[in-house]
């Protein structure tokens, strides 16, 4: 039979830096209504990056680990930096690494987040890019023109990325910025206007009459009763084939702005129900969108001559300023829109405002209950890296009854800043038909200066000047020049200098107004700011009628610690609710310099590099400067900011090969330097030693692969950095890597560890195992680098026997990884490499509590074993392909809906399908009722416990995996969503079927022989969770005419929870064998499943 190949795995020098930290202000991720989520990401998610790399990201183990494919191939050397921020994993190829941020975002490299953004190679060919510069480079594919910001959105097809990636850094390329296109989502009345006071306005004469609104969101249902008529002008700027709204949020929003209330006989009227509205689909009918997408979109709305745009939606919020929030500030100023923009709703930590909320110009909006006081899930303030404060204000974003799309019943409810929001859009319109000359300024001071302060305590960061309140907006009579007093981010030591901002106010009212003024500002600990940190002078103001005045507010920041701050500046009017405006300021911690110079095994300066420095007190600093990243000059120099502490500063300097010597990697510098005051430091890899091979009493080996780890865990126990070089046999053969040995350390933890695979060499001795697995670990790089194995450490090893089968092939080439984790390795990488089949290998491996060892082999099925620990001495007998059939792993039901993933597997591993195997279907029945499916593998569900019965059914493709012509499998369980209070997702456990028959290698039976099938029964917590055993009943019937005519098998229950089945037929030479199975197991979990042809007879 024919042959398979799988792609040929890298050899290749890996150069990689780890490092594992929890920032100090979690300045976290946040986006607009929160999409449903995506299952966590299996075992062996692929991303390709903008460079032509292959990344593959485990994160079910809750700590991300990752394996990089370099695209040079075989024959080229690469290095990569990779660390990791909370649940976010980066791997930054280092020959890009000097256009990273200036150039490069980082979020290109956030390899997690690309997966969870669809942007994994299994979902699509290509990344969705705005470049700024020259988008016809390389293999671009120019998809929109965004003038607002010199950009270009553009495809990158990540077969063309490598040949991008030698061009960004020529000077012929012309490239000046590249950033991600990132996905953006939406952000998703009664007693709600009544709240705004929006009645109170419309008595007075005010419904938006002559006031453009632009909506940007889904499109709108025009169709809709409360829209009919409504909307001036539509555009699509999505994939989607028309402007409607295909998804229901659009249309939600548009009717809360401006909708007419007919479907309600008006009582459902939108905040300014007479403005005219346009709407441009920006999200398609998933809700889902591109920022390109959405800038158009605001340049549409703009050329259109809006007065009002509303932008219920949003993305995760970077270190600084997007393409997004650029457009929106280039806008605002060349047209006077005013953009309405939601804070979105992954509060309440700092940081957690979306973009283009983060945009100083847009009115950004929070969301409010019931109660008026912020809701917990609003993002929160101040913005992630550029420290502005925000949001704005809130307005009522629960339970918001607006239009539906699509008929049936008029009115739904929807929940979130989405839905806050255009009530504030609303609000500006009325204010722009009361002064038509005003600018989108005057209009946003306004509402934010009559905005109510809902919070006992100061808490602008949640909800901004407070909740929106039309009537005092509509009668006011003080005119502010600023909204809020943001001293934004004071950098260490110039930014302790004292700082004032003036407030300047205007009486255009005809009574005199005696205004005092107060602050009041805590830290984002707590912590009460000193009383004269803050100040403001006067604290009393008199304005007569059309008089204007002026307050300074200083801030000094000596007079408290460094860190976030957050309060109000309180302005008291007799006979008046107060005015707050939010006070902001962030205070850089004492930062000290570090001068290093960097040279190579040459003694020259090892230029363009990159040196990470960790502060080993703690990783996690307070008020930041834990962690720092610096790019060597020319002269292999730089100087660094940090906070004082103890520092590990370790490079990993690559020299070049210089005629017959060849390229090498060294891995040099102190493993801890106290850092009090300014210091100088040189690391000189001349000082590193060779890595010799490793060696095993009682074998005779070579060095297949080999990974370096060093790693300092802090003082707090609560981050980790290091280095890690991983490099191909040859390179340690020959004496191309290097160590510089370490002293203990005095702060915290160190560990150095090598990760051995050593093969048989070409004389191997008696009783030796095939290969070895090998991690070998001390507190210090040891002096000299030296390895070895004795009789005893042998003797403790696991051995690994592994049988290596094909699915009706007589041979097949497969691709096997195995990876090791351990308590202080935070980036383990794994090994690749090409295995024929049939085969039968003997390894032994490093047996320790600590080492979790993970294994994959991939050939038409990705099948893996993940997180095992092996007993000292332990011996274990792996069947790999054997009995291949469908199987329920990573079932989960979260607060919304039943996720039902269905994979292959072999009875002993877990596993997914690398190609599509055929047609399948998925039905699903809760108490009896077949339940819809929302999307693949997703059923919308009712939160209850209740029981279900899942249906599934393939015929498989017979050219690509042919484990049977058709299979039929039927679940039945109980499932039920998470407490609120608990984790999002509740794993769901079913019943699956394994099968070991007595094939042959290449998985065909024997004829004339009885057939033989031991069967297992288990369950799965997890995607890449263990395969539990499961005892249960079992029933079983074997065919030898495809189905047609079953005959009953003998079933004997073993010891050990497994079956033996045994067929009461002999089959012939020709025919096929096909099986079913039907098992109950604990809690009432069933299985029935029917494999037609599952086995070739020969």
């Amino acid at each position: 039979m024919s042959s398979r190949r799988c792609p040929r795995p890298r050899s290749v020098l890996l150069v990689v830096l780890a490092t594992a930290v929890t920032m100090a202000v979690p300045l976290g991720p946040a986006s607009a209504d929160p999409p449903p989520a995506a299952a966590p990401a299996a075992a062996g998610e692929a991303v390709t990056l903008i460079t032509g790399d292959r990344v593959t990201v485990d994160t079910s183990g809750g700590r991300p680990v990752t394996v990089v494919e370099p695209a040079g191939g075989e024959d080229s050397a690469a290095s990569f930096t990779t660390f990791t921020r909370g649940e976010d994993a980066y791997v930054i190829p280092d020959g890009v690494a000097h256009l990273v941020p200036d150039v490069l975002e980082m979020d290109l490299f956030n390899v997690t987040a690309l997966v969870e953004m669809g942007y994994g190679d299994a979902h699509t060919d290509a990344l969705p890019l705005i470049v700024r510069g020259a988008p016809g480079v390389g293999t671009l594919r120019a998809a929109k023109e965004l003038p607002s910001i010199g950009a270009t959105a553009v495809e990158l097809p990540k077969r063309g990325a490598t040949s991008f990636a030698r061009t960004l850094g020529t000077r012929s390329a012309g490239v000046s910025r590249v950033w991600l296109d990132r996905p953006v989502t939406t952000a998703a009345l009664d007693w709600n206007l009544d709240a705004v006071g929006a009645p109170g306005a419309w008595d007075g004469g005010l419904t938006g009459a002559g006031v453009d609104v632009a909506v940007l969101d889904t499109g709108v249902d025009t169709d809709h009763p409360d829209l009919a008529g409504r909307v001036a002008e539509e555009v699509n700027f999505t994939d989607e084939a028309t402007a409607g709204d295909g998804h229901g949020h659009g249309t939600h929003v548009a009717s809360i702005v401006g909708g007419s209330g007919a479907a309600a006989d008006g009582a459902r009227r939108g905040v300014a129900f007479d403005s005219r509205l346009m709407s441009a689909k920006v999200l398609d009918d998933e809700g889902r969108g591109q920022q390109s997408w959405v800038i158009s979109g605001m340049e549409w709305a703009a050329a259109q001559g809006a007065d009002v745009v509303n932008l219920s939606l949003g993305a995760t919020a970077g270190e600084g300023d997007d393409p997004v929030v650029e457009a929106l500030e280039n806008l605002t100023e060349s047209t006077g829109a005013l953009f309405v923009v939601a804070a979105g709703n992954f509060g309440p930590g700092p940081g957690t405002v979306d973009s283009p909320g983060v945009a100083e110009s847009a009115l950004t909006v929070g969301n409010a209950g019931r109660n008026l006081l912020p809701m917990y899930g609003s993002g929160n303030g101040p913005t992630r890296g550029t420290y502005r404060a925000k949001p704005d204000l809130t307005a009522p974003g629960v339970d918001i009854l607006g239009a539906r799309a699509g008929g049936g019943d008029p009115y739904v409810a929807m929940t979130g800043t989405s839905m806050a929001t255009p009530h504030v859009a609303g609000a500006a319109a009325l204010l722009l038909q009361r002064h038509p000359d005003w600018t989108w300024r005057e209009v946003k001071n306004t509402l934010m200066t009559t905005a109510d302060a809902q919070v006992a305590f100061p808490a602008p960061n949640a909800e901004g000047a407070g909740v929106l309140d039309l009537t005092d907006a509509v009668g006011e009579t003080l005119s502010y020049d600023r909204a809020s007093v943001d001293f934004r981010f004071r950098r260490w030591p110039e930014g302790q200098q004292s700082s004032s901002i003036p407030v300047t106010i205007t009486n255009t009212g005809e009574g005199t107004e005696s205004l005092t003024f107060t602050d009041s500002a805590k830290n984002h600990w707590n912590e009460q700011a000193p009383d004269d940190m803050f100040v403001v002078e006067p604290s009393v103001l008199t304005l007569e009628p059309g008089a204007t005045g002026t307050v300074t507010v200083t801030v000094d920041p000596t007079l408290g610690n460094p860190g976030l701050y957050a309060g109000l500046v309180t302005i008291a009017r007799p006979g008046k609710e107060n005015t707050t405006l939010p006070l902001n300021a962030a205070v850089e911690a004492p930062r000290r310099d570090v001068h290093l110079t960097v040279l190579d095994r040459r003694g020259q300066p090892w230029a363009g590099g990159t040196v990470w420095l960790g502060n080993v007190d703690d990783l996690t600093q307070r008020y930041g400067g834990g962690l720092i990243t610096t790019q060597l000059d020319e002269n292999g120099q730089v100087t660094a900011r940090v906070a004082p502490g103890a520092f590990s500063i370790v490079a990993r300097v690559e020299t070049p090969a210089d005629g017959d010597e060849p390229a090498s990697i060294s891995l040099a510098g102190e493993s801890e330097v106290r850092v009090d005051s300014d210091v100088t430091l040189t690391i000189d890899a001349r000082r590193a030693l060779p890595v010799r091979p490793a060696t095993v009493a009682g074998a005779s080996t070579t060095t297949q692969r080999l990974a370096l780890h060093y790693v300092h865990r802090d003082a707090v126990d609560d981050g980790t950095v290091g280095s890690i070089i991983y490099a191909p046999g040859a390179d340690v053969e020959n004496g191309g890597v290097f160590v510089e040995p370490t002293d203990p350390v005095r702060t915290g933890r160190s560990l150095f560890q090598t990760h051995w695979r050593l093969v048989a060499g070409d004389h191997p001795r008696p009783g030796q195992a095939d290969a070895y697995e090998l991690l070998l670990d001390s507190p210090t790089i040891p002096d000299p680098p030296r390895f070895h194995l004795d009789a005893r450490q042998v003797r403790q090893l696991a051995t690994e026997v592994h049988d290596y089968r094909t699915v009706r092939q007589d041979q097949a080439d497969l691709l096997e990884l195995r990876y090791a984790a351990t308590p202080l390795v935070s980036a383990p990488l794994g090994f690749w490499r090409e295995r024929s089949a049939p085969a039968k290998v003997v390894e032994k491996l490093t047996a320790r509590e600590d080492v979790l060892w993970s294994q994959r082999v991939r050939g038409p099925v990705d099948l893996g074993t993940y997180r095992n620990s092996f007993r000292p001495g332990e011996r274990i007998t792996r069947s790999w392909f054997s009995g291949v059939a469908p199987a329920a792993i990573g079932v989960q039901q979260s607060r919304r809906s039943l996720n039902v993933p269905i994979d292959l597997s072999d009875g002993q591993h877990t596993g997914q399908a690398l190609d599509s195997l055929g047609p399948i279907t998925l039905r699903l029945f809760r108490e009896g009722v077949e339940v819809a499916p929302r999307a693949t593998r997703y059923f919308d569900v009712p939160t209850e416990r209740a029981n279900y019965r899942l249906e599934h059914s393939i015929t498989p493709d017979q050219d690509t995996l042919p484990f049977a012509t058709r299979a039929d499998t039927s679940w039945t369980f109980t499932s039920e969503a998470p407490p609120e209070s608990g984790p999002f997702n509740n794993p769901t456990q079913l019943l699956n079927v394994g099968y070991e028959p007595n094939t042959d290698q290449t998985g065909q039976l024997r004829a004339r022989h009885p057939v033989t099938i031991q069967v297992r029964l288990s369950t799965t917590v997890g995607q890449s969770g263990p395969i539990v055993a499961e005892r249960g009943t079992l029933r079983f019937w074997t065919s030898t005419d495809h189905g047609e005519r079953w005959v009953p098998s003998v079933v004997v229950p073993l010891p050990d929870g497994t079956f033996g089945v045994v067929s009461l037929s002999l089959p012939r030479a020709g025919e096929t064998v096909s099986v079913r199975a039907s098992a109950t197991g604990q809690e009432g979990r069933t299985v029935t499943q029917t494999l037609v042809d599952a086995y070739s007879v020969r």
